[in-house]
């Protein structure tokens, strides 16, 4: 797999401008601008036409999931 720091960097920005702009998640948008990207956009499309309240929540969503997982796997 090709370095794509870069791309998960701008993903990531992207994601926390979405979010509001919060302070100390810059890891929670890290992986899951990685995770988007892995994915091959698929949270984008699922957003399509919910505007940035639906990316939004999804992002949430799925970074609530994450910590979750890295919770688990800590335990």
């Amino acid at each position: 797999m090709a370095d794509n720091t870069h791309q998960v960097r701008e993903r990531a920005y992207r994601i926390w401008e979405e979010q509001g702009r919060p302070e100390g998640r810059e890891t929670d948008h890290w992986f899951e601008a990685e995770r988007q990207l892995h994915e091959g956009d698929g949270a984008e499309s699922a957003n399509k036409g919910k505007g940035s309240t639906g990316a939004r929540e999804n992002n949430r969503d799925t970074t609530q999931s994450a910590q979750s997982e890295r919770v688990k796997a800590a335990a």
